[in-house]
């Protein structure tokens, strides 16, 4: 036993060193991680100063400088109503139209219609008197005596044959002096041989009624 001792001691010395040698990389390792976090950085207005705390020592370098890119302070940020542009520069004004030099523009007559018409005219006295003149519309087997009764108002006898007055004017009796007067028609100045009732008048035709005494005979 005696004889073994300094081997083991030579072992027990061996083995101190070697987990001394471990821990001491350990400690080492320990004291980087610990002094590459102790790095704080602070800004202050108009400049930054970058503080280096190295953990083990009270001693702290103050490195102050400019930043590249951060010279000035951060713009504020605009709200939707400081974006929006002006009126004056995103409307366009239009000028007010000139009043002058304008062209008086007349419409334009309209067309006249393809309706067929002719000239109806009702007088009195072999017409010296004016009772009614105007070209109408023909209708087809439209009888003179319909256009009378649709633009004037007319009284009929003898069946709805014989025109008894015109707006009034009555057919006139023979009697106590007096001579007889009727309505009469002619058709383009020529007396009709059949009845109103029963003449159908073309286009372009001019009907004329007269109220006058038989004696007289037509214009």
């Amino acid at each position: 036993m005696k004889r073994n001792f300094p081997y083991y001691l030579l072992i027990f010395l061996l083995l101190f060193l070697i987990s001394a040698c471990h821990s001491s990389d350990s400690i080492n390792k320990q004291a980087e991680s610990s002094s590459s976090s102790s790095y704080k950085a602070s800004v202050e207005p108009g400049q930054e100063t970058l503080k280096v705390d190295t953990g083990s020592s009270a001693a702290s370098t103050s490195i102050k400088g400019k930043v590249q890119g951060n010279t000035s302070p951060a713009p504020l940020a605009l709200s939707s109503e400081d974006k929006k542009e002006p009126l004056a520069s995103s409307t366009l004004q239009e000028a007010p139209e000139s009043t002058t030099n304008k062209t008086l523009v007349l419409p334009e007559p309209e067309p006249a219609d393809n309706k067929a018409r002719v000239r109806l005219q009702v007088t009195a006295s072999n017409g010296q008197e004016e009772i009614f003149d105007q070209e109408v519309e023909l209708i087809k087997d439209t009888t003179v005596m319909d256009l009378l009764k649709a633009h004037l108002t007319v009284t009929t006898s003898y069946g709805g044959e014989f025109v008894e007055s015109i707006n009034g004017l009555k057919s006139q009796r023979a009697g106590l002096g007096k001579e007889p007067k009727d309505w009469f028609f002619h058709i383009n100045g020529t007396s009709a041989s059949v009845g109103a009732a029963s003449y159908h008048p073309t286009p372009g035709d001019v009907v004329w009624w007269d109220y006058h005494s038989w004696s007289s005979g037509g214009r």
